[in-house]
């Protein structure tokens, strides 16, 4: 099962991504998009530093011509009518953006199964805004969470793993309350009107000794116990079987429900490494006639493709990362085209077949005993060139370790063996440590007479066995990942059982062997047993829930979430997408220390449930904070869980609801032994009856007896699955090598397909989105995490659109500016030149034709006109110089604007150069204006020059103006700003 609010989910081993489509978010509107697994393109940030910005765009490039002079696999050259490639989202290019990494931070959250079907006949409404374009999830508002008082059912979507958790604790929490009414009520109230903690210096009476069985006569059997406690196991041998039935039906609902691709898969495992596709075809054709393979997905060393993507994330220059990622691409190619195959091929793939039929006819083929496999039964025919192959039934797609396929088997059975010595030496060194406090505790009570201090030494020791739990939970977690298990499910499975077994020895059975060794017929005494056990019980009521409600991994996601916002841009651009995502998005829910914690729970409250009755109302208690702490943490504060399948719960009840029944009468056995020194033959039939319901595998008996095997056909062929849409994801898609290049030729294969335009165009939208609407530049926070809004990165986005184009106006303004004064001054240029011509003549005219009087009349008109000229010239001037001056205001807008880009200062200096030619010129016209007035005053002085000036009438009055350096301008011919 799929997250419902998910168009997909994401997977980070390789710092990769995939978008699964969820097989319900749109169902009934179009079939693509119930299955689709996509990639979406992310938009690369707008940043401020415009070198940096361009740095990023030519690796984009580099990056993109490389893509296309390599072309991958030759079945995806078949389909490139789109032409789309560039547009998908890499999670290794070199950016990033805040806004994405709290959209998707928001989108990975748990929402309700409902809320698709709201979309299934109206799949245009949704926003392709509001789904993150690397996990294709949606974005959803606090009315789509699950509530916490809902029914379990309703987290059947998030995996069978979850609600048969919830499921378990409830029937563990209705399996102590059946104790406690049948037999711990009765023993109580027995225990409380004993008196031999009255009677007894060494004990302090309290509540815990008090209703102790320990507080009754010793060598004083109760039979009306013994027989309650027959009776208690019996109930609840039924009440387990009823619980069992309860939970194959529902897992069998949902693998009905769930049609999935590893319903028709095979894994053939040991495979020659010189194999190709089309040999393993031939080999499966010739051993099991009839059968019809649709799809082979080989698995490919990943050890160095790992490396090079970490080291790609890593503190490296451009250049690195630009031939880190060349090296990428080249191995993906040869993957792609099985080149150089026995380098990159695993020697594993997942084959699928046409029906479910035809996969377990291959499984049946092919299966036999491990012992079998190495001796000369096995057969010989079925050996491919004399390897031996390992066949099973392929796990979900999401659910494979790809990285530990290519570890050998050999290897792993050593891993596991180192586990389990490390495992058995942590119970060890746990029994060594918690023997000498305890005898550190006794020494102390020898000595301090003191109660309260003894009291509160015991204290301290029950609170230091938790906390070694708590580190040996840790520890078996980080040695599971060491065994190199295939699937992600085995890992889970191997951390929840042996983290529950180890903590139920320390808490358990170390603490009885430890007072084993002292006088153990005096558990009544002041610290003794009966005060250890209680107060690690009261401990256990709150203690569990605290720490899972800490979660430490998401305290370390908020001091990373600090730490980035305090890297320089240079550090934050070597940073990828993903990385950032990983930095921002929640913690998963973790459901192996939930179980481990509620199953350690069970064993210690049962073992001790004889001595220390009022310890199931402790642990009722118990599991209902846990049962509630950790529904709060799924549905309302981290995100999305790995969708694990119903392997885990069901192998978890398989080996402790037996063993819990088992200590239950093994407790109730040894008890009675040590308060009565005799056994009752109640007690002796209650432990014979665990015990063989425990050694027989009557869970067995019981599928068969009710029919209800957990296996269930699917009746449709893997064709009709796929076009009805039931695979939300496949084994190519989630393949590290291969996803990048299955996801882009589903996306298009998909869109090209569509018939309808509307349908059609609106996958384009939710999988080619606008990408200029994903930019950013910003680079602080938005928001708290959690607190993200559509609306608020809406305003932001629209704020930033309006400086960009004020921006882009002013810069337009500027170069105008810039263009219309260069004009300006080059018409001005020539016009001085003119009017240096002009006065040089006039000079010469002066010297040489005085006594012409005729012209004189005539120069004096022209010169009265120039005069005016020149004063309407000046004007205009300062109109100019007016209009140059209100340029310097949208200048320093534009300057604070782009004040981090420093590439407009250029373009000040230029207009502070022409204020002051401009000033020069105003110089230069005032000078004009004066040498006017002395030829006026000349012209006055000698009459004879109007005669001289009527005689040139048809010459240039303006030659003969005497010489004027004027830098003026003609504003008639300047072009307007």
């Amino acid at each position: 099962m799929n997250p419902q609010h998910t168009i997909g989910s994401i997977d980070k081993s390789n710092g990769e991504v995939i978008v699964n489509a969820n097989e319900k978010s749109v169902e009934g509107h179009f079939e693509i998009k119930k299955n689709a697994t996509f990639a979406v393109e992310l938009a690369k940030n707008q940043n401020d530093n415009e070198d940096q910005e361009n740095n990023l765009q030519q690796i984009d490039e580099k990056d993109l011509e490389k893509r296309k002079a390599t072309k991958s696999a030759p079945d995806y050259k078949k389909n490139q009518s789109l032409k789309r490639k560039e547009t998908f989202f890499n999670p290794k290019k070199p950016f990033f953006s805040i806004e994405m990494a709290y959209l998707h931070e928001k989108a990975s959250r748990v929402y309700k199964e409902v809320l698709n079907k709201q979309f299934e006949n109206k799949a245009e409404d949704i926003d392709p805004e509001n789904i993150c374009p690397c996990c294709s999830q949606i974005a959803l508002g606090d009315e789509y969470l699950i509530s916490m008082i809902g029914n379990y059912e309703d987290l059947a979507h998030l995996g069978p793993a979850y609600p048969l958790y919830f499921q378990f604790m409830i029937y563990s929490i209705g399996f102590l309350f059946i104790t406690l009414l049948i037999s711990g009520i009765y023993n109580m109230v027995q225990n409380d009107q004993g008196q031999q903690c009255q009677e007894t210096e060494q004990c302090r009476v309290s509540f815990a000794t008090k209703l102790a069985q320990s507080n009754r006569q010793q060598n004083d059997p109760d039979a009306t116990q013994s027989y309650l406690n027959l009776a208690t196991c019996i109930v609840l041998i039924f009440y387990i079987t009823i619980f069992r039935l309860k939970q194959v039906n529902f897992a069998r609902q949902v693998d009905s429900y769930d049609v999935s691709v590893s319903d028709y898969t095979i894994f053939f495992d040991k495979i020659p490494l010189n194999k190709k596709r089309k040999d393993i075809q031939e080999f499966i054709y010739s051993q099991v006639p009839g059968v019809k393979v649709m799809k082979i997905v080989q698995a490919f060393k990943l050890k160095q493709y790992n490396k090079w993507n970490e080291e790609l994330g890593g503190d490296i220059s451009l250049e690195q990362q630009d031939q880190i990622r060349q090296k990428i691409q080249d191995y993906e190619n040869k993957c792609f085209q099985e080149i150089d195959i026995e380098q990159t091929f695993a020697g594993a793939a997942f084959v699928s077949f046409e029906t479910e039929d035809q996969a377990i006819k291959v499984y049946e083929h092919f299966k036999s005993h491990p012992f079998i496999r190495h001796t000369k039964l096995y057969d010989k025919k079925k050996k491919f060139d004399n390897n031996i192959l390992s066949v099973n039934r392929a796990p979900e797609p999401g659910d494979i370790n790809w990285e530990n396929i290519e570890i050998s088997s050999l290897s792993k059975i050593l891993r596991r063996s180192v586990s389990i010595i490390v495992s058995a030496g942590l119970i060890g060194c746990c029994y060594v440590i918690i023997f000498y406090i305890q005898e550190s505790q006794d020494n102390f009570k020898r000595k301090e007479k003191n109660n309260s201090l003894i009291e509160a030494y015991a204290m301290l020791t029950s609170l230091s066995v938790l906390l070694i739990n708590q580190l040996l939970q840790l520890t078996i977690a980080q040695l599971a990942n060491y065994e190199s298990f295939n699937s992600k499910t085995r890992t889970i499975i191997s951390v929840a059982k042996k983290s529950g077994l180890v903590q139920f020895i320390n808490t358990t059975i170390v603490q009885f062997f430890v007072n084993l060794f002292q006088n153990i017929r005096d558990v009544w005494v002041y610290g003794g047993l009966v005060y250890d056990i209680t107060i690690l019980l009261i401990y256990n009521i709150g203690l569990p829930s605290i720490i899972q409600g800490l979660q430490i991994s998401q305290i370390i996601k908020w001091m990373q979430q600090k730490l980035f916002f305090k890297k320089t841009e240079k550090e934050k651009a070597r940073l990828t997408q993903i990385q950032v995502h990983d930095i921002f998005e929640r913690a998963q829910f973790d459901i192996a220390p939930p179980f481990a914690s509620a199953v350690n729970t069970l064993l210690l409250t049962c073992f001790y449930a004889q001595l220390i009755p009022l310890g199931l109302v402790f642990s009722i208690i118990s599991l209902i904070l846990q049962m509630f702490t950790n529904k709060y943490l799924l549905v309302r504060r981290l995100s999305m869980p790995v969708p694990y399948g119903a392997e885990l719960p069901l192998e978890m009840n398989d080996l402790y609801l037996e063993i819990i029944i088992l200590f239950f009468s093994l407790g109730c056995f040894i008890f009675e032994y040590i308060l009565n020194s005799e056994i009752s033959s109640a007690a002796i039939a209650q432990l014979t009856i665990s015990s063989v319901y425990f050694i027989f595998p009557i869970n067995k008996y019981i599928n068969k007896v009710f029919n209800q095997d957990l296996n269930f056909v699917e009746s449709l062929s893997y064709s009709d699955a796929k076009v009805q849409g039931h695979f939300s994801t496949d084994y190519d898609r989630k393949n590290p090598i291969l996803k990048t290049e299955a996801i882009k030729k589903y996306v298009d294969f998909s869109i090209d397909n569509e018939k309808d335009p509307q349908k059609k165009e609106f996958l384009k939208n939710l999988f080619y989105p606008d990408v200029q609407k994903r930019q950013s530049k910003s680079k602080e926070p938005l928001s708290f995490v959690g607190k993200f809004t559509e609306k608020f990165f809406e305003d932001n986005y629209k704020k930033s659109t309006t400086k960009i184009q004020k921006l882009k106006s002013l810069r337009i303004k500027e170069q105008q500016s810039r263009q219309s004064v260069f004009q300006n001054q080059q018409i001005a240029q020539e016009e001085i030149n003119e009017i240096n011509e002009i006065a040089q003549n006039q000079n010469q005219q002066e010297t040489s034709q005085q006594p012409k009087q005729q012209d004189s009349f005539y120069n004096i008109q022209q010169e009265e006109t120039l005069r005016q000229e020149g004063q309407l010239q000046i004007k205009q001037q300062n109109q100019l110089l007016t209009q140059k001056d209100s340029l310097i205001s949208p200048q320093q807008e534009s300057q604070n604007l782009i004040l981090k880009s420093n590439q407009q200062q250029p373009i000040y200096d230029e207009c502070n150069n022409d204020i002051k030619e401009d000033n020069q010129q105003i110089l230069q016209s005032t000078i004009l204006q004066n040498n006017l007035k002395e030829s006026e005053q000349l012209i006055q002085k000698q009459p004879d020059l109007k005669s001289q000036s009527d005689k040139h009438q048809d010459g240039n009055i303006e030659k003969n103006l005497p010489p004027i350096k004027l830098k003026g301008r003609d504003l008639n011919k300047v072009v307007p700003i």
